[in-house]
This record gives C-alpha cells, sequence and structure tokens, in this order.
C-alpha cells in the first residue's frame, strides 16, 4: 500500500522562556489506517539525523537545540502495516542567539552577548511589538559581543531582539583572519570567496566540491527512459549570501544562465556543513544526430570588496 498524503510541515517558536526550543506542527494525514508520524531533524553539520516518533499527534516540540544553528527538519508517516511514507518536503529555522544583557546609557544602549565566533546577528527594535526595524547586523569577531549602539529611546516603550541572519562571509574572513574576498585562499588557486562558497574549509579537499558533469537514465512510464544530463556540484550551507549560478553553452563562447531550467535530481547534507546538489536536464538529439553541452558554475555573494 501507498501512502499517498504529503505532509507539510509547519515552525513556530516556542512561546515560552526556551529560546532553544521549536515547535513544528502539521495537518492530520486523513488516510483510514495512519499509526503513527515520525519527526527527523538535523543540523548541517551532523551525519545521521534523529528521530522523534510521536504518535497520532499532529504537534511536538524539538527541545535543547543548539543556540543560533540551522536546523532541517522532515515528516514521515507510518501505517497500521508499518510502512513509512516518502518524506516530506524539507523546512529549514534557525535557533534563537543567546539572550544578551541590555543596559541604557546616555548615547542608547548597550549590549552583551556570548555566541558563536563568526555568527552573524541582526539587532532590531520596536514600540509595539509588531513592526521591527533594523538598527544594525553584527559580526561576532571574538565569542563575545559588546555593543554600544545609538538608539532613540524616547516614547514609552522600547523593545529589542536578536535574530540569526545567516553565515556571511565578513563573519567568514573575520575568522580566517582575512580581509580580502577576492585573496588567494591557501594554495588551491581559488579566492577566498569560492573556497567560502564551496565550503572548502569544512570539507579540506578540493577533489570532493569540484563541480561534475554525468548523465542518468530515468524511467518515463512503461518502457520509455528519458536521458538527462546531470550538474553536480557542493557548496556550504547556513549561508544567507551565496547564490549558485549555472551557465550552460553549445560552442564555449555564449553563455546563459539556465539554473532556473534545471530540475532538482538530488539534495543531500554532507554532515560537514556542506550540501552537494545535482541538478538535471533532459538530453535532446541534435539535427546532425549529436551536439555538445558545456555547464560551468559561478556564485553570487552579496559583499562589497573593500
Amino acid at each position: 500500500m501507498i501512502l499517498r498524503k504529503v505532509i507539510a510541515l509547519q515552525v513556530a517558536l516556542l512561546l515560552s522562556a526556551q529560546a532553544d526550543s521549536r515547535l513544528l506542527s502539521w495537518e492530520d494525514n486523513p488516510e483510514r489506517n495512519i499509526a503513527s508520524y515520525r519527526v527527523y531533524y538535523r543540523t548541517a553539520f551532523d551525519s545521521t539525523e534523529q528521530f522523534l516518533d510521536v504518535g497520532r499527534n499532529t504537534q511536538v516540540v524539538l527541545r535543547n537545540l543548539e543556540t543560533e544553528t540551522k536546523y532541517f527538519c522532515r515528516l514521515t508517516v507510518f501505517n497500521v502495516f508499518g510502512l513509512e511514507s516518502p518524506p516530506s518536503p524539507e523546512i529549514t529555522f534557525f535557533t534563537a542567539p543567546r539572550t544578551p544583557t541590555l543596559q541604557r546609557t546616555a548615547s542608547g544602549l548597550q549590549m552583551s552577548t556570548q555566541g558563536r565566533v563568526g555568527g552573524t546577528l541582526d539587532l532590531f527594535e520596536s514600540d509595539d511589538l509588531k513592526k521591527w526595524n533594523l538598527v544594525t547586523t553584527i559580526i561576532n569577531s571574538s565569542g563575545t559581543i559588546d555593543l554600544s549602539q545609538y538608539v532613540n529611546l524616547s516614547g514609552d516603550k522600547k523593545f529589542f531582539k536578536l535574530s540569526v541572519s545567516g553565515d556571511t562571509i565578513e563573519g567568514w574572513l573575520v575568522t580566517t583572519g582575512e580581509t580580502d574576498p577576492d585573496a588567494p585562499y591557501l594554495d588551491t588557486g581559488l579566492s577566498n570567496r569560492l573556497a567560502y562558497s564551496y565550503g572548502l574549509d569544512l570539507t579540506g579537499d578540493l577533489s570532493t566540491t569540484r563541480p561534475r558533469v554525468g548523465t542518468v537514465l530515468l524511467p518515463q512510464g512503461g518502457s520509455n527512459a528519458q536521458r538527462y544530463a546531470t550538474f553536480q556540484f557542493t557548496m556550504r550551507e547556513s549561508t544567507r549570501d551565496v547564490v549558485p549560478i549555472i551557465e550552460a553553452s553549445n560552442d564555449l563562447e555564449s553563455w546563459s544562465d539556465v539554473t532556473s531550467n534545471l530540475e532538482e535530481h538530488t539534495s543531500v547534507l554532507n554532515g560537514n556543513g556542506t550540501r552537494t546538489i545535482v541538478m538535471r536536464e533532459p538530453i535532446t538529439t541534435c539535427e546532425n544526430g549529436s551536439c555538445s553541452r558545456f555547464f560551468r558554475l559561478r556564485f553570487d555573494t552579496d559583499i562589497s570588496t573593500p
């Protein structure tokens, strides 16, 4: 028997003092022979997933999560025969940073907190807990943040919050002692920008991160099959400022962005902070019976070169 229903996970901050908890919820599966649900979760640095069996409940609280960390979650359902469904689409969320110490000063705000070296945090302010304005973005260069920030504290109330904005190349450069994103990274022949995008400091092996081209044959129903060209690459996970751009050419002279035209074939977390993605494109027969297709990869990073 096939379990047909795909369940969509939703995530919400648990409204309590526990910043290291998240509430996951989903709609109940309408099929009659459902026995239980299972929630899988992991970080980008976990080699294996953890899971919770929650019976017929349609929500669960994940507790004791690491602060300032990106988590990946998916859901499956079991029927009364013990068969497990395919997983739901994966969802992600960042856990909150540690609660900071705030103090009002003559010039505005003094904030102190501990956190992850190289982590990037956004400080927001609000008068009503509804509309939030970004005050500043902070890169934690030492593990301790001591921030003196001018803030207009006029009015009856002022609220502040810190949120994790995702890893950035600026934060990574701080941890490596570098300042120029386009300077060479060690003796790899790559720039700091490319090394960061590939996650080379996490894998330690350029040969495992270099893009690869291949082919795969997939059944299309009945005795039919379609051959696809595949393009595999590895990139850093938990980053907010790296966008992979895949370009294709038939003559190595004229290149076009085909990223949005490709289908995702597989996407796998490697357990070391990187993800390996395989994209695919149907192979069509050219007029003369053969043709060439070339691919290349570049990364767009949101940074201004000093």
